[in-house]
Order: C-alpha cells, then sequence, then structure tokens
C-alpha cells in the first residue's frame, strides 16, 4: 500500500487545483486568473523541486495551506459562496493539523 501522508495529499491536491484552474483560465481567455494561478503552479513547481534543498517535509503542507487559506477569503469576500469557502475551509484545516503534525 502506498504510504502518503496527508499533509503531503492536501498539498498535491493544491497543485492539480492550481493546474485545473490555469487551464481553465486559458480555455476561457481570462487573463488575471491566468495569472494568479500561473504564480501558483510555479510555487508548486518550486517546491516539488525542492530549488536549493532549503525545503523540508513540512512544505507541502504549507502549500496547501496558502492555497486553501486563499481561496477561502476570496469565496467568503469576493464571490460570497458560502459552500465552496467550507469546502476549503476543511481542506486548509487538515493541512493545518498535518503542518502541526497532529495527524
Amino acid at each position: 500500500m502506498i504510504d502518503i501522508p496527508l499533509g503531503d495529499l492536501c498539498g498535491y491536491i493544491g497543485t492539480i487545483w492550481c493546474v485545473a484552474n490555469l487551464a481553465w483560465a486559458m480555455f476561457r481567455n481570462d487573463a488575471s486568473r491566468a495569472v494568479i494561478y500561473g504564480i501558483g503552479c510555479f510555487a508548486a513547481l518550486v517546491v516539488a523541486l525542492n530549488v536549493g534543498g532549503i525545503l523540508n517535509e513540512e512544505t507541502w503542507s504549507l502549500f496547501g495551506m496558502c492555497v486553501f487559506g486563499v481561496h477561502v477569503i476570496y469565496h467568503l469576500t469576493v464571490h460570497k459562496v458560502v459552500w465552496k469557502a467550507v469546502l476549503h475551509a476543511f481542506l486548509l484545516s487538515i493541512s493545518v493539523l498535518a503542518f502541526a503534525g497532529l495527524i
């Protein structure tokens, strides 16, 4: 069986989310969203490549926390869509607990 820590899994989900939204923004010709998710994809690439060797195993949890935290704030303030904010808050809480070493 494959043993993937939950924090890493949240980081991978955050990466997939950024790549999917970047593709969607490019498909819809939405430049501002493409720039935002392009930066997210670049950050995921930096974390994945471990540039400089300064990143450790908690970095994927931290990346997941950043992605999902920004989405919670965005959905509560800009779009005012509560169910999306709750979904991203759940993923954010898993990332925070994994980063803290509790799960």
